[in-house]
């Protein structure tokens, strides 16, 4: 006599999901310059331009709601002097259409830049050079240094 013997599995939903976190906005000032790029987990990196050289920041670094709702709040016309590279300016920019949008309350765009800075991780496989390159291209302070920057010799 056979018998079938039928074992059922139930798992929590995305036990085993590893969705890759996606892009919500990018903050630059000068624009298309220091980046930040917050992805939908809170964390995200800092880059300058279009240069391969960028560091991290954890997931949970920001509250991504807030931040994006601020800087929507925040979403001013184009400069009228017709530059692109005002300093007074700063761009943010929205997945998926990525349309440079101009903020001009530029204090609170550079604290969202030095936040992810504080929170830094060296992205891998980056190294100390990226940290320091990254370090001074966004003016960011001499005495500042993240939680996993490695102690001076």
């Amino acid at each position: 006599m056979s018998r079938l013997l039928l074992i059922v599995l139930a798992f929590p939903p995305g036990l085993w999901a590893t969705e890759t976190p996606r892009a919500v906005l990018h903050l630059s000032h000068p624009p298309g310059s220091c980046t930040l790029t917050l992805l939908d987990n809170g964390g995200g990196q800092l880059h300058y331009g279009a240069a391969a050289r960028r560091v991290t920041f954890p997931a949970g670094t920001f509250a991504v709601p807030s931040v994006r709702a601020r800087a929507l709040s925040l979403v001013q016309t184009r400069p009228t002097d017709g530059s692109q590279h005002a300093p007074d300016y700063a761009t943010v920019l929205f997945p998926p259409d990525n349309q440079p949008r101009w903020i001009t309350a530029v204090s609170w765009v550079r604290q969202q830049l030095e936040q992810g800075w504080q929170a830094r991780r060296p992205a891998p496989p980056a190294s100390a050079d990226d940290v320091r390159w990254i370090k001074q291209a966004c003016d960011f302070p001499e005495s500042d240094r993240g939680p996993n920057d490695t102690p001076p010799a």
